[in-house]
């Protein structure tokens, strides 16, 4: 699980390639790769996703995406994840 884009006291955006070597080791260690887009996700950084930035040119995507804050535009507090129905199917609501 990693932040694409971290924004709390400044703005760290990873370099060219990091999260591809991220994806690459959850699929050497059979895991899943979790993006946390609560802060910069849904358009923030000029892309849907601010972990296309780097993913999106080798065609990649994360297992779950963790979204919030701009998910509801700020008005009311709201949080949910995306994923593919096989792992989604994995919880219940409330979980």
């Amino acid at each position: 699980m990693y932040e694409p884009v971290q924004g709390e006291a400044g703005t760290y955006v990873p370099d060219d390639g990091f999260l591809k070597g991220v994806y690459d080791l959850t699929r050497k260690y059979n895991c899943l790769l979790i993006t946390d887009e609560v802060q910069a996700g849904l358009g923030r950084t000029g892309h849907l996703r601010a972990a296309d930035h780097d993913l999106m040119q080798y065609g990649l995507k994360p297992d779950i995406i963790c979204l919030g804050k701009a998910l509801s535009g700020g008005m009311t507090p709201a949080s949910g994840i995306v994923a593919d129905r096989e792992l989604m199917d994995c919880f219940a609501p409330g979980d």
